[in-house]
């Protein structure tokens, strides 16, 4: 409007009727000290780095890998070159290095997993060991049994290797499941053995504690196994990694306890032992020894009721846990990551991590995908899509319409009745000119540091859409 005033006051013939009211003046004046705003604004951002928060006490270093971030070893070698860099860092000039991310995160999660395993497996031997010596009150025949678990337990892990190859966060703890549950078998036969060697010499002692449970250890044997096995029909390599390492655990502890278990029992500790029992069997006689099977069924069936309601009332208000958070390590390396991740976002905004990226087969291809993605969430409903980045935010597709734009605002500006202008006026404008060798923007022509942005390995540009969540998505909301 100040442009077209100003063209109009130098035409000798014009003569205005009908002058702007001041209420358009006044709303004139606004639109262009909101433009003025929103520039300012613009050229702010662009005289600071993205990577430096506004206060300007922390700077943000993003590194791209080479690697997955799920690949421990790769991990490992980033974080301790980069332990190095910090530690000259922080020792020449006394600033706080932190890392977070992916491979910060992995690493975190990983030792917390082996530390878990190890902790679970210590937990495993001193306390069924404990139970062991109450009952067996013999170290040869302890040590005869904890060989078994410890060679089954290996043999069984051994044989992954050819069948899954690998250990996971749901088979990792496998050892202490297969020690477990393996050593019934060792149990009932030493059972049997200690009974039978009251009256008979070892051998026929042995022979008869293995006659008489063998096939029952076996049935449980293999009910374990298939058990296990089950679970290999589900999808989740969790579960049918597990499926695989745990079935064929239990029968390897079956198989050891009635091969090497009972020579060693025979050659190390076949004998005699004491006669005085144990006061847990009469006590658990007189606890469970009902004379009256119907009150027991009756009594049963109403346990078993109220257990079903209680179940089904838990089970209709949604009892699954959503909020991964509360699945994650609580170890001091995790916690240390989360903590820098928490001052990253509140510096620099969310957003940093947590890309989805689309591949297009090919550059036609790539406005109707962005056009696709920005229409995804419907008015009225929670959104879903955040930022979309693309080759269309460096290279737009309707450049020549837009040049031919840009040309008449040239035109326009160039004009010589804008002499009428004050000299701030024109200063504006001089400033928001356009320049006159603008030509359309290619993939070719890029900077390399947009270009590197879009280029994949193979060399291919532009073919990659990045998609984050919106703001108002909880990335750890299982929901």
């Amino acid at each position: 409007m100040r442009i077209r005033t100003a063209k109009l006051a130098t035409n000798p013939l014009f003569i205005d009727l009908d002058p702007p009211s001041d209420d358009e003046a006044a709303s004139s004046q606004a639109r262009l000290d909101d433009l003025r705003s929103r520039q300012r604004e613009a050229e702010a951002k662009l005289g600071r780095s993205g990577f430096v928060s506004p206060d300007e006490k922390t700077q943000l270093i993003v590194l791209d890998t080479g690697f997955p971030k799920t690949d421990v070893h790769g991990c490992e070698r980033l974080i301790e070159t980069l332990d190095e860099i910090r530690t000259q860092v922080a020792a020449d000039h006394g600033v706080e290095i932190g890392f977070a991310g992916g491979p910060v995160v992995t690493l975190a999660e990983h030792s917390a997993l082996v530390r878990g395993m190890l902790s679970s497996g210590v937990a495993t031997a001193l306390l069924v060991g404990i139970v062991l010596i109450a009952y067996l009150r013999s170290a040869r025949l302890i040590a005869l049994l904890g060989f078994i678990l410890a060679g089954s337990t290996t043999l069984a892990f051994g044989l992954a290797v050819f069948t899954v190859g690998h250990l996971n966060a749901a088979t990792a703890f496998l050892g202490a499941i297969i020690a477990g549950n393996g050593v019934n078998y060792g149990i009932l036969l030493i059972a049997r053995f200690r009974e039978e060697r009251m009256d008979h010499a070892p051998r026929s002692a042995m022979a008869s504690a293995i006659a008489t449970t063998l096939r029952p250890t076996l049935v449980a044997s293999l009910a374990a196994a298939v058990a296990y096995g089950s679970l290999a029909v589900t999808s989740f390599r969790g579960f049918s990694d597990f499926a695989l390492i745990g079935a064929v655990g239990m029968l390897v502890c079956w198989v050891a306890s009635y091969t090497l278990l009972p020579a060693l029992i025979l050659r190390c500790a076949s004998g005699p032992f004491p006669t005085r029992r144990l006061r847990l069997g009469p006590a658990l006689a007189i606890t469970f020894g009902f004379r009256r099977p119907r009150r027991v069924l009756a009594a049963v069936a109403v346990v078993s009721l109220g257990a079903a309601t209680v179940t089904t009332i838990y089970l209709a208000h949604d009892p699954f846990e959503y909020d991964t958070t509360r699945l994650r390590s609580a170890g001091t390396d995790a916690v240390r990551a989360r903590s820098w991740m928490a001052r990253s976002d509140a510096a620099f905004g969310r957003g940093i991590t947590g890309q989805t990226f689309i591949a297009a087969d090919n550059l036609a291809d790539i406005p109707a995908i962005v056009d696709g993605l920005h229409h995804v969430d419907r008015p009225g409903q929670r959104p879903t899509i955040g930022t979309v980045r693309s080759l269309l935010d460096v290279v737009p597709p309707d450049q020549p319409a837009k040049l031919v734009v840009l040309d008449e605002i040239r035109t326009m500006l160039d004009d010589a009745a804008l002499a009428a202008l004050t000299d701030d006026e024109r200063a504006d404008l001089a400033m928001l000119r356009p320049p006159a060798d603008l030509a359309p923007i290619t993939l070719d022509g890029l900077p390399e540091p947009l270009a590197a942005v879009l280029r994949e390995r193979d060399g291919r540009l532009g073919l990659l859409i990045s998609v984050r969540p919106h703001p108002s998505i909880d990335e750890w909301d299982g929901r």
